[in-house]
Protein backbone atom coordinates (compact mmCIF):
# COMPACT_ATOMS: atom_id res chain seq x y z
CA UNK A 1 0.00 0.00 0.00
CA UNK A 2 1.49 3.31 -1.07
CA UNK A 3 1.56 6.18 1.38
CA UNK A 4 0.73 9.71 0.41
CA UNK A 5 3.17 12.57 0.96
CA UNK A 6 0.94 13.88 3.77
CA UNK A 7 1.19 10.57 5.64
CA UNK A 8 4.96 10.44 5.09
CA UNK A 9 5.31 13.99 6.37
CA UNK A 10 3.23 13.28 9.47
CA UNK A 11 5.37 10.22 10.28
CA UNK A 12 8.45 12.38 9.90
CA UNK A 13 6.99 14.87 12.37
CA UNK A 14 6.18 12.05 14.80
CA UNK A 15 9.76 10.78 14.54
CA UNK A 16 11.12 14.29 15.08
CA UNK A 17 8.89 14.80 18.11
CA UNK A 18 10.03 11.47 19.57
CA UNK A 19 13.67 12.50 19.19
CA UNK A 20 13.01 15.90 20.78
CA UNK A 21 11.33 14.20 23.74
CA UNK A 22 13.96 11.44 24.03
CA UNK A 23 17.04 13.67 24.10
CA UNK A 24 16.33 15.36 27.47
CA UNK A 25 15.37 11.96 28.93
CA UNK A 26 18.68 10.45 27.82
CA UNK A 27 20.52 13.42 29.30
CA UNK A 28 18.65 13.16 32.61
CA UNK A 29 18.97 9.38 32.99
CA UNK A 30 22.41 8.74 31.44
CA UNK A 31 24.62 11.80 31.00
CA UNK A 32 23.84 13.75 34.17
CA UNK A 33 24.39 10.84 36.63
CA UNK A 34 27.60 9.86 34.84
CA UNK A 35 29.01 13.39 35.01
CA UNK A 36 27.92 13.81 38.63
CA UNK A 37 29.55 10.52 39.61
CA UNK A 38 32.75 11.45 37.79
CA UNK A 39 32.91 14.76 39.65
CA UNK A 40 32.39 13.06 42.99
CA UNK A 41 35.07 10.48 42.20
CA UNK A 42 37.47 13.25 41.23
CA UNK A 43 36.70 15.02 44.53
CA UNK A 44 37.35 11.79 46.45
CA UNK A 45 40.66 11.30 44.63
CA UNK A 46 41.80 14.81 45.51
CA UNK A 47 40.75 14.28 49.14
CA UNK A 48 42.78 11.08 49.28
CA UNK A 49 45.79 12.91 47.85
CA UNK A 50 45.35 15.45 50.64
CA UNK A 51 45.29 12.54 53.14
CA UNK A 52 41.74 13.36 54.22
CA UNK A 53 40.60 9.73 54.18
CA UNK A 54 37.47 10.17 56.28
CA UNK A 55 36.05 12.78 53.95
CA UNK A 56 37.12 10.72 50.93
CA UNK A 57 35.29 7.70 52.33
CA UNK A 58 32.14 9.75 52.85
CA UNK A 59 32.37 11.04 49.28
CA UNK A 60 32.80 7.52 47.90
CA UNK A 61 29.81 6.35 49.93
CA UNK A 62 27.71 9.12 48.38
CA UNK A 63 28.74 7.89 44.92
CA UNK A 64 27.64 4.36 45.75
CA UNK A 65 24.36 5.48 47.32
Amino acid sequence: MATTPVVQRSWSLVALAACVIALPCVYYWVVYPTVASARLLERARSQMEAHDYTLAAETLQSVLA
